[in-house]
């Protein structure tokens, strides 16, 4: 069954997020001001409305109450965050996720209601800071406040050991959840924790955020 998905602004991130969901079996409808960026996105959608999407009147008439999910994708005027929110939620929408810029902004939306609050800017920030410390980072997923998922080329010092051998839950605080091969970008989360670890292998693991950012398993 096909959900609907309504994105409400289409800035460089609203775009974006349209795009990436193309390729799945969703439905989305978009509203904003501006003619020219709608026309572009038009092909990628099911309806692209151009107006005002803190219109109660509009969203309502362009279907967006049908939508499973609504993403408030600008952070432009928090005034229009804060009558979008609250409009969804009037309607019933499942799944309110709102883009801010601020934690100021964030802690008013989530008072509102809104079922989740992104900070994308901020989270890459993040993401691209714990890169520059240790080249072997990957890529950090925050899951939540105290627990993330890191994705490292694992130190050359342990090449040729193999995950049980490195006993990494005792040493670092590790649990290895997968390992993704650096040639197909595919993730096997059937551990074999006997074999040998090399070059071409990316370890995925889930642990304390506080553990993850100390990136002492990942010296060499």
């Amino acid at each position: 069954m096909r959900r609907t998905i309504g994105v409400l602004g289409l800035g460089v991130f609203g775009r974006t997020v349209v795009k990436e969901l193309t390729d799945e079996p969703v439905d989305i409808i978009t509203i904003d001001k501006d003619k020219t960026i709608t026309q572009r996105i038009e092909s990628y959608v099911l309806e692209a409305v151009i107006g005002d999407f803190t219109d109660m009147e509009l969203i309502k008439s362009v279907g967006i109450a049908q939508c499973e999910t609504v993403i408030i994708a600008t952070a432009s005027s928090l005034e229009s965050s804060v009558i979008a929110t609250l409009n969804c939620k009037n309607l019933g929408i499942k799944n309110i996720i709102v883009k801010v810029k601020n934690k100021r902004h964030r802690e008013i939306m989530e008072q509102l209601g809104a079922t989740e609050v992104i900070r994308p800017e901020y989270a890459a920030g993040l993401k691209l800071s714990k890169q520059l410390r240790n080249p072997n980072i990957r890529d950090v997923i925050d899951l939540e406040d105290d627990v993330s998922i890191v994705e490292f080329t694992p130190p050359k010092k342990w090449f040729g050991k193999s995950i049980k051998e490195l006993d990494l839950r005792s040493e670092f605080g590790l649990n290895i959840i997968g390992i993704k091969s650096a040639q197909t970008n595919m993730i096997n989360y059937n551990l074999a924790v006997d074999a040998p670890l090399d070059e071409t292998d990316i370890l995925v693991a889930i642990g304390n955020k506080d553990d993850i950012e100390e990136f002492d398993y990942v010296e060499d």
